[in-house]
């Protein structure tokens, strides 16, 4: 994001031709990606132009809009991406009247992702020392602790990794989790077993404009509940309407209805006379079953909580299975790699102060 200025004089040399180049640090000659060029003559004389400069000077619109050029190569005629631009055109004399513009982008608000690496599955190897590692666009990789010796692929980090960003990024291409899963080796290198890359551009705007965390697998979880639950209800209050319809169709209000509350109201107090004599006799029973059954959840809890400890426990709403793949230079083949439990969240960062 910069600005240029230049000088020239309409009608004369009105042709502005701009460049996108890749720069090179070893080679003096920096290849061109595409370029663009614009018509300053025509467009300073044309119709609606000179309508956009009277509103600016009307003070209606201070601003020309801004525009987005294809990208054009002479060795393809393919497009070769798009330049977002400003361009302001300006008589010499009003240049030293008004100031220049200054171009802001939105306010950069500081966020922290943060990265739950649970554990794996279905990795397709009998051993290995794994380790997973983690990054978006150019921050900082960063990585688990190593999983020795770890068996059928079942790998366990209870790991979380925090990663800084800032909002709004330059470029969709820059909220990307790149997450990775390698097999440690002492002796010689260590050998990338998949990869996979998780989007979380929409997730950043979302974020950024409500201002707000967001729990990314949870949330997504939630709506196709909430989806659900909605059609479940539509279903559910048409079947309930039919089944009243039905009901009022066949059963006329009459004394009868009144004769037969009476009725149930006269058994009832009989079942409950009886109830009071039985409910002595297995009062006993029913104490000791539900202590049993009080012991059985606490057997149950204990093991739910040691499985989570050492990771075999099950994955909650918050967490997804990522699935990793492995491609293959030689072959051009991908193959699956297993897979790995992670959650994933946004939240705005605070600075930390001492006291």
């Amino acid at each position: 994001k910069s600005g240029t200025e230049f000088h020239t004089v309409l009608p004369g040399p009105s042709t502005l031709k701009i460049q996108v180049k890749e720069w090179n640090r070893i080679y003096p000659v920096h290849e061109i990606i595409g370029q663009t060029e614009i018509d300053l003559e025509d467009r300073w004389f044309h119709s609606e132009w000179q309508k956009l400069d009277s509103l600016r000077k009307a003070g209606m619109n201070k601003l020309k809009p801004i525009e987005i050029r294809n990208l054009h190569k002479d060795t393809s005629p393919l497009v070769q991406g798009q330049l977002h631009l400003w361009l302001e055109i300006r008589p010499e004399s009003e240049t030293h009247r008004e100031p220049p513009v200054e171009l802001r982008g939105p306010e950069k608000r500081k966020f922290e992702v943060r990265v739950i690496c649970w554990k794996s599955k279905d990795v397709p190897f009998e051993m290995g020392d794994y380790f997973a590692e983690f990054w978006i666009g150019e921050y900082r990789k960063q990585k688990t602790d190593v999983h020795w010796r770890c068996r059928n692929g079942q790998g366990s980090w209870n790991w979380r990794i925090k990663i800084p960003v800032e909002l709004p990024l330059d470029s969709p291409e820059k909220g990307r989790l790149v997450v990775q899963l390698w097999d440690q080796d002492i002796i010689k290198w260590n050998e990338v077993v998949g990869d996979a890359q998780i989007d979380l551009y929409r997730w950043f705007l979302k974020a950024y404009h409500e201002k707000r965390a967001i729990n990314i697998f949870k949330d997504i979880n939630e709506a196709i509940a909430r989806k659900q639950s909605l059609r479940s209800g539509e279903d559910s209050n048409q079947a309930t309407e039919s089944n009243v319809t039905s009901q009022v169709a066949e059963s006329p209000l009459s004394l009868s209805l009144v004769e037969s509350a009476e009725d149930e109201t006269a058994l009832l107090d009989t079942n409950q006379t009886k109830g009071a004599v039985m409910g002595s006799n297995h009062l006993q029973d029913h104490t000791g079953h539900r202590k049993y059954q009080t012991a059985e959840k606490d057997a149950q809890y204990f093991v739910k909580q040691l499985k989570e400890l050492v990771g075999l426990g099950e994955i909650d709403e918050s967490t997804r299975w990522i699935k990793m793949t492995y491609h293959d230079v030689r072959t051009n083949r991908l193959t699956s790699r297993g897979s790995l439990a992670i959650s994933v969240s946004l939240n705005k960062r605070i600075a930390s102060s001492c006291f």
